[in-house]
């Protein structure tokens, strides 16, 4: 079976090269901040969903019982076994976040840095959302920090190259069929060629879903600094979600 592009995208160095200035510092500032705005106590259980290589999660290990963090790339779950290996209340599981299982209950759920809107089908979205409705406790909280998509589309810059680590990174944008693509070839001794695309999803089609698979939107953040989201000029959508009574 062909591989989906986010499972060979995300499980290339190459994605870890280009995104690298999404580092531990930035995960340092903003994860305790949102503990704190979130009132997570000591004794909580978190899962990191899509957790990537582990930076937040290390970080949420630092105010609680247990951190969960599940990616479907085997490549980041192996990095971040061998990165946080002392963190004894820290566990790696590859998994993908659709059918993902659990004995516990967790008390908040993480889902960051527009980890989500990557299947084939819109309505898997829901499909999610109920799973992670089942791994939460009744009053458990799920986070889902995601793009501004409106603004996203409406200051998208077609073509941009960078130069990263000796990798030059020629990147293409466009939005299409409700989608937000790069195109990314990558010219050093071979060129090789990947894409990304995420689901364009506004606040309206997040309220609709949520809604749809029994949660409720009790915040809402315009970026890393939790400040009012503002659809114009935030730079992310980042969603407090509580189940419903």
């Amino acid at each position: 079976m062909k591989k989906k592009w986010f499972e060979t995208w995300f499980d290339s160095p190459y994605y870890h090269i280009l995104y690298k200035s999404r580092d531990e510092l930035e995960a340092a500032i903003f994860i305790p901040r949102l503990i704190h705005k979130l009132k997570i106590k000591n004794d909580s259980i978190l899962l990191d969903l899509a957790c990537g290589k582990g930076r937040h999660a290390s970080v949420m290990a630092q105010s609680a019982k247990k951190v969960v963090g599940i990616d479907l790339s085997p490549n980041s779950i192996e990095l971040a076994k061998q990165k946080y290996h002392d963190l004894q209340n820290l566990e790696f599981i590859r998994a993908d976040m659709l059918n993902f299982k659990s004995e516990l209950k967790f008390d908040a759920v993480f889902n960051l840095f527009t980890s989500f809107g990557y299947l084939d089908h819109f309505d898997e979205n829901c499909a999610v959302l109920k799973n992670i409705n089942s791994l939460l406790k009744s009053d458990g909280v799920l986070v889902i920090d995601f793009m501004n998509s409106a603004k996203i589309v409406k200051e998208l810059i077609e073509d941009e190259n960078k130069t990263i680590e000796g990798n030059n990174f020629c990147i293409h944008k466009q939005f299409k069929d409700g989608l937000i693509r790069k195109r990314i070839k990558i010219n050093n001794d071979n060129e090789l060629d990947f894409c990304e695309q995420v689901q364009y999803i506004d606040l309206p089609m997040f309220e609709k879903m949520l809604n749809k698979s029994d949660f409720k939107i009790t915040r809402i953040f315009g970026d890393y600094q939790l400040n009012p989201f503002d659809v114009d000029t935030s730079d992310r959508l980042i969603l407090e979600c509580r189940l419903k009574d």
